[in-house]
């Protein structure tokens, strides 16, 4: 057998056993685009502080240096009461401690509007060291979800999440799942992902 019939045929089958059996294949690359940075601090963390922090975000079809970039770094962007000038969104914030740290800490996830019909989604932990708010943020690289909660609980960040199943339309993911991520060297890493 040589080797298109032989490929077609391994590509068919890995297509039939994710489709009739729901095989999930594992992601390791949920969290993308991470970074660190630090902002003076406001005092202890609270919702309003969190709603009004500058982020991290990619600003689409944006003006940088007299010229218009398609996608430009990250540029940092004041919220204001939990939004931006660039569509962004605070959608849910969670508070709850990391070892090793006197004060409490918070999770926050956010949305972006890419300037298309899609939005990016944004996962930042932010700690409180002395003087300044330490944030580790990532996108997060699967656009087609549902967020429904966030929490830390035992050194982990956890995001409860709603993806597609096999006969789930576009708009509507229904499969309950749970994404876990843990800071390792200053970054968000993903370290499990479990369906409910």
């Amino acid at each position: 057998m040589n080797c298109k019939k032989s490929c077609k045929l391994n590509v068919l089958l890995v297509l039939f056993l994710f489709i009739n059996f729901n095989i999930s294949f594992a992601r390791d690359s949920w969290v993308v685009d991470n970074i660190s940075y630090n902002l003076p601090s406001k005092g202890d963390l609270t919702e309003e502080i969190v709603k009004n922090l500058s982020y991290n975000i990619h600003l689409y079809g944006a003006m940088f240096d007299n010229s218009y970039k398609e996608n430009p770094p990250f540029t940092l962007t004041k919220f204001d009461n939990g939004t931006s000038k660039q569509n962004g969104e605070i959608k849910l914030i969670n508070f709850g401690k990391l070892s090793g740290l006197e004060k409490k800490s918070a999770v926050v996830y956010f949305t972006i509007f890419d300037g298309g019909n899609n939005s990016e989604h944004y996962i930042a932990v932010i700690t409180q060291d002395g003087n300044k708010y330490n944030i580790k943020q990532a996108v997060l690289d699967y656009a087609k979800m549902g967020v429904e909660k966030i929490e830390i609980k035992n050194d982990k960040i956890l995001i409860h999440i709603l993806s597609h199943g096999p006969n789930d339309a576009g708009c509507c993911p229904s499969v309950k799942e749970k994404v876990v991520l843990k800071i390792e060297n200053e970054k968000l890493k993903l370290i499990q992902q479990l369906k409910k």
